[in-house]
């Protein structure tokens, strides 16, 4: 009898994950849009918000704004910074978060911490989407952004050269 009702919960406890296992919809992620058009000035009138961690225009489904603002509160407390060029954090050459916001500057730059933190943003986000059922930007989805954010994340050794 025991031994009968050990076999039934470690027979339950192995199906459970497959029980609560969730296949994505496939409607969910092969519509590729480019609903923000091509320049900031037809993203805002198209309605889109410029997310600065994902550095894109996203339409409103794609937009997480609480996401988007636990990330300003911490680059505000650990006072990171975009930079105009590469390989120089000077205090000339940061680009002010005010014109970050506005989504203008074609390319900024960022330091190696700043990148880690974009890569946890991502993971969260990409994350939060599928667990609410909602859109994925094609950005987060790129298996190829998620190899990069796990160099980023894991190998700081590793040459970023070629890394998109």
């Amino acid at each position: 009898m025991l031994a009968g009702l050990v076999t039934l919960i470690f027979l339950l406890l192995g199906l459970y994950p497959w029980l609560s296992y969730q296949q994505i919809p496939r409607d969910l992620v092969s519509q590729p849009i480019k609903p923000c058009g091509t320049s900031p000035s037809e993203a805002r009138r198209l309605g889109c918000q410029f997310d600065p961690m994902e550095y894109s225009w996203l339409p409103p489904p794609c937009y997480d704004a609480e996401l988007v603002e636990d990330y300003l509160r911490l680059l505000e407390r650990k006072t990171l910074n975009f930079y105009a060029k590469p390989d120089n954090d000077s205090v000339a050459n940061i680009v002010p978060l005010a014109e970050i916001l506005a989504g203008e500057h074609h390319t900024v730059y960022m330091t190696w911490d700043q990148h880690q933190e974009h890569c946890a943003y991502m993971f969260r986000k990409l994350h939060g989407a599928l667990d609410a059922g909602g859109p994925v930007d094609g950005y987060i989805w790129a298996y190829k952004h998620t190899q990069h954010c796990l160099v980023i994340l894991f190998d700081r050794s590793s040459d970023l050269v070629g890394l998109d």
